[in-house]
């Protein structure tokens, strides 16, 4: 089951039922790094369940989202969440895992001039 007390996941329960895999259990979900997150992180330590922040993807949509334009991507992140540096995100820990990356970087950045 997947257990928010965001309103407006709620309203997205098809979404999050084809895009989260409950097989393994109990899931609790919360929409980015917001205060009122906070009441789901406290149910799901208090309950010994994992906890998963979602936001945007880097494909948005084709529209806006507040327009109600269906997501192209969505980040599903059992650490933290990419743009808050505080904590690691499993993005980070995903890129930071790949050793040989950064040798393979052209040198300065190449075409980009970085």
């Amino acid at each position: 089951m997947i257990i928010t007390t965001s309103s407006g996941l709620k309203r997205k329960r098809a979404l999050l039922d084809a895009l989260l895999d409950t097989t393994m259990g109990d899931i609790v979900v919360g929409w980015g790094n917001k205060a009122n997150t906070e009441k789901a992180r406290r149910y799901a330590e208090k309950h010994r369940l994992p906890y998963l922040t979602l936001e945007d993807g880097f494909l948005r949509s084709m529209g806006l989202g507040v327009s109600g334009d269906a997501p192209l991507s969505i980040v599903v992140d059992d650490l933290g969440i990419y743009y808050d540096a505080a904590k690691p995100s499993r993005l980070e820990t995903l890129i930071l895992a790949q050793e040989d990356l950064l040798p393979r970087l052209p040198e300065g950045g190449g075409r980009f001039g970085w």
